[in-house]
């Protein structure tokens, strides 16, 4: 079922099956075509190269048959040809995504990719004029639901997120579960709506403003997803976070397994992996419910953190992890300058 009006997809050349006063369509097709064409915006005769791997080589290979529809010069790699993950991408791989007008990462998010994978990726791209889009554990699930979503709105939306914050000193963000955490800001902000502009990258579905805070301090209560383990609603993780680092012995959460694997990810990867890399905004206000997975889960319309990795190369934070893991916090007050902003997930 589509998630926009039906006028819209019409336009796109998209026919509508009514039933009563509603309407039908095949949504994975809208996703991939989102994808390659609102997204990205792929064009005649565009130079493009597809990185993926055997986990996820059914949806590269849609999103690569849209591609062929439009231009036919397009290359594939798959990081099964080359290895066993997590390992360094090869050079020449590198230098063909600088070459290329576009390109699209499809892959299996590997613990241990980010140092050798997915930062020289961007890294390429920021160095040419490359747009890139990375659908990092994407499925056909997503491309039905975060990819359905109108990219104009998520833009506006995002942008107004963005003119709130950018020039903010602290944010205090507090739940009923008994978060209350308090971040000192300083590094640069930056916007995803899903567009990425030549030398620019994006995560798809999108829908997010995020930054590298310089400090944060208090508790925070993770009632949505977090990374590797899943949607935790029904058993929060409860964490004391002191000078911007979690406290290791302040962790719990009623499933045992939860807090062992967290605490295993968080405390033993290196000396950064506790320190709060990322303090974000989700915009996107077509998703309805967390996935699960935190490619979408991150673009839920509230407020992230992440362990780890402060994303230097966007928000100007020097320091580095091999660690990011991503937390969602549901329901969220939120005061920017101790000006309330946003109530229980609502702008104000």
């Amino acid at each position: 079922e589509g998630s926009i009006n039906e006028k819209y997809y019409q336009k796109l050349g998209f026919s509508t099956t009514f039933i009563g006063e509603s309407f039908l369509l095949d949504a994975l097709e809208y996703g991939v075509y989102q994808t390659v064409n609102s997204c990205v915006k792929i064009k005649p005769n565009e130079n493009v190269v597809i990185l993926t791997d055997n986990k996820i080589k059914a949806v590269a290979a849609r999103i690569a048959d849209a591609v062929k529809k439009i231009t036919p010069n397009i290359k594939t790699y798959t990081l099964n040809d080359y290895g066993k993950r997590p390992f360094k991408i090869p050079p020449f791989i590198l230098e063909d995504i600088k070459k290329s007008d576009a390109a699209f990462v499809i892959t299996e998010y590997i613990y241990g990719d980010m140092p050798v994978l997915y930062e020289p990726v961007n890294g390429a791209v920021t160095k040419s004029r490359t747009r890139m889009a990375a659908l990092v554990d994407i499925d056909e699930s997503l491309l039905k639901d975060g990819m359905n979503a109108d990219y104009e709105k998520i833009g506006k939306f995002s942008k107004k997120i963005y003119r709130i914050v950018k020039n903010a000193k602290k944010i205090r963000v507090i739940t009923d579960l008994g978060t209350d955490i308090t971040v000192t800001l300083g590094y640069k902000w930056a916007v995803f709506d899903g567009i990425p502009r030549p030398g620019k990258w994006v995560n798809l579905p999108d829908g997010e403003v995020l930054t590298a805070p310089k400090n944060v301090d208090g508790v925070v209560v993770v009632d949505g997803s977090i990374e590797f383990l899943g949607i935790l609603t029904q058993h929060p993780m409860k964490i004391e976070i002191k000078d911007g680092f979690a406290q290791k012995e302040s962790v719990s959460c009623a499933r045992k397994e939860i807090k062992d694997k967290f605490t295993e990810l968080v405390f033993t990867t290196d000396e950064n992996s506790s320190r709060v890399g990322e303090f974000a905004f989700g915009t996107n206000l077509f998703l309805k419910n967390l996935s699960g997975n935190l490619l979408q889960d991150e673009k839920f319309p509230s407020i992230h953190i992440a362990f780890g990795d402060p994303h230097g190369s966007l928000t100007g934070a020097k320091w580095r992890s091999n660690n990011h893991m991503d937390a969602i916090i549901l329901k969220p007050t939120v005061f920017v300058d101790d000006v309330k902003v946003m109530e229980k997930e609502n702008i104000l």
